[in-house]
């Protein structure tokens, strides 16, 4: 103890910038790992049965194919997707209380409404799937996150300085095919943005080199998806929101993905039918329920794995399979002994 009674002890806690760059190590590592597991066992899956060769000798290789002429070749291995930082932003971020949600608007019959009674928040260490059958509502969720959509009851307070991105097909299929990469990036952030940085930028998501001085319309789709999220992520986003980002993404794109999404300091919520995805880039999920009684749905926190929700789904099927069947069973016997009793 000092002489002024204060501790000579220096304080040992963490800020919130060590606890999210620890985070974000600790997600990269799981990544890294999962790699590593499913890299051993496709290794061990394609060699298991192969011969052993004999001593002194080399087990012979299959030639490649020869290029085509015109064919660009593009290496999307060993690299991940670079978001950059956005800086920090004080919780909460975006906050959803007793929020409902009806296409008809305020005032309308609550029979017509999607959501009801939402509480959910959004922070920068957010990393939430949203799941749930096709249809149910997941993408207008994240459109009343984001502010596309306005709740007809509750509230959604939002971070005034917020910046948040919306990734979807939409999107992608909103590029103009005649431009190249870097004119879709120096249309949207011309005069600030130099074709250098564009480049540079570009280069983050595997879009480099000749690639990104191609017009779009020769581009694979999973390549105009790279541009789709170059161009959205350019702003610094806080908050990511994904809506299948995985289509048309081959394994290496979407491995690319994973890998930056551990190391981006904001916060995610996505969509994706990609189990692969879902088990390595997110930590949470959001399940929306409620469409089978009776049209209004909510959103409940389910504290398991991907694989054990997909058992749970698996359940809920088989029991209402179970009962449709009893059901018509039970309809069946009831015509059949109302004919017995008729006669």
């Amino acid at each position: 103890m000092s002489g002024g009674g204060g501790c000579c002890v220096p304080c040992l806690c963490p800020g919130p910038s060590a606890l999210r760059a620890a985070a974000a190590a600790g997600r990269l590592f799981a990544v890294a790992f999962s790699f590593f597991l499913r890299r051993r066992q496709q290794n061990t899956r394609h060699d298991a049965f192969a011969p052993l060769p004999p001593p002194h000798t080399t087990r012979p290789t299959t030639p490649k194919p020869p290029q085509k002429p015109n064919q660009t070749k593009t290496k999307t291995a060993e690299y991940q997707f670079n978001f950059p930082d956005p800086g920090n932003l004080a919780p909460p971020v975006i906050a959803a209380s007793g929020v409902s949600f009806s296409y008809a608007g305020k005032g309308a019959p609550a029979s017509t409404r999607i959501f009801a009674d939402l509480d959910i928040s959004v922070d920068l260490d957010t990393r939430v799937a949203v799941v749930g059958p096709n249809g149910i509502g997941k993408s207008t969720l994240l459109n009343l996150i984001c502010g596309q959509l306005e709740p007809t009851e509750g509230h959604i307070a939002r971070n005034p300085g917020v910046r948040v991105a919306v990734f979807s097909q939409h999107h992608v299929d909103g590029l103009d095919l005649a431009l190249t990469p870097v004119e879709v990036m120096l249309r949207a952030y011309a005069p600030a943005l130099k074709e250098q940085e564009a480049r540079a930028h570009l280069g983050g998501f595997g879009v480099g080199g000749t690639l990104a001085l191609q017009p779009l319309y020769t581009l694979s789709g999973g390549q105009k998806s790279r541009v789709a999220l170059a161009k959205l992520t350019y702003s610094k986003p806080h908050i990511l929101l994904l809506d299948e980002p995985t289509n048309h993404l081959d394994m290496e794109s979407i491995d690319a993905l994973v890998a930056g999404l551990a190391t981006f300091p904001g916060g995610v919520v996505a969509v994706s039918h990609d189990a692969h995805f879902l088990s390595a880039a997110v930590d949470a999920f959001w399940c929306v329920e409620g469409l089978e009684s009776g049209g209004t749905r909510t959103v409940r926190p389910f504290g398991g794995t991907f694989a054990e929700y997909r058992s749970r789904v698996q359940r809920m099927r088989a029991r209402a399979q179970q009962q449709q069947v009893v059901a018509a069973a039970a309809a069946t016997a009831a015509a059949v002994g109302a004919g017995a009793g008729g006669k």
